[in-house]
């Protein structure tokens, strides 16, 4: 029984339940934006005998992809995932300027030859890409970083693009893969951009034109 004028033991159960409810608010969902390119070098230049189809077309670079992006995905469980690829053609900084990247070597025959493999199994992973024709994947990448934060969503960028520090903050963080066997990823916040940078994220590019990058 309940005293007359006070609430009954069950209703303040029920409104303490209600209270506790609304203050516990849910996790976050999280966003994995995979630098792809990122991925595909690694893979290119992993210490790895060469891998062929039977036919002869080499695989390495699939093959590698695919065990790094499932691994990624297994371990962290994000809601939202893109791979984003640099597209083909000239970019807006070509037209900007005509020597940019004039001195970077082309792609390697062997690896541009399976880069439209790594897009197929994208495809049979069902994972979404992107691409702008004319933009950069990092330009893509800051873009979408920006829109999924304005969403309440937490974004990691997967990368080893010291470039990509500059967009860390807020809810934006760097997931740097770990290097080798056995290595741990290492999320990178703004705290710690700044240990490994010697600067804040939005000083980054000053940063990175004073190494010569």
């Amino acid at each position: 029984g309940s005293t007359p004028g006070c609430p009954s033991l069950h209703r303040i159960r029920s409104d303490r339940a209600a209270i506790l409810a609304r203050m516990v608010s849910p996790a976050p969902k999280k966003l994995f934006l995979i630098d792809a390119m990122g991925f595909v070098f690694r893979a290119f230049y992993a210490p790895m005998g060469r891998l062929n189809s039977p036919t002869g077309i080499p695989t390495k670079v699939p093959y590698l992809f695919g065990n790094m992006v499932r691994k990624l995905l297994k371990d962290a469980q994000p809601e939202y995932v893109a791979v984003v690829f640099d597209p083909p053609g000239p970019t807006f900084r070509d037209k900007l300027f005509a020597d940019y990247k004039a001195e970077r070597a082309p792609m390697p025959e062997d690896l541009a030859q399976q880069l439209p493999l790594v897009r197929r199994l994208c495809q049979a992973l069902c994972l979404p890409t992107i691409e702008a024709p004319g933009y950069e994947a990092d330009d893509v990448i800051g873009a979408l970083s920006r829109q999924g934060e304005r969403r309440g969503l937490d974004i990691f960028i997967v990368t080893s693009d010291k470039d990509l520090m500059q967009l860390v903050g807020g809810r934006v963080r760097l997931l740097r893969p770990g290097q080798g066997a056995g290595k741990q990823d290492l999320v990178v916040d703004a705290a710690k951009v700044e240990e490994l940078m010697g600067g804040p994220p939005e000083k980054v590019p000053e940063i990175m034109a004073l190494m010569g990058d």
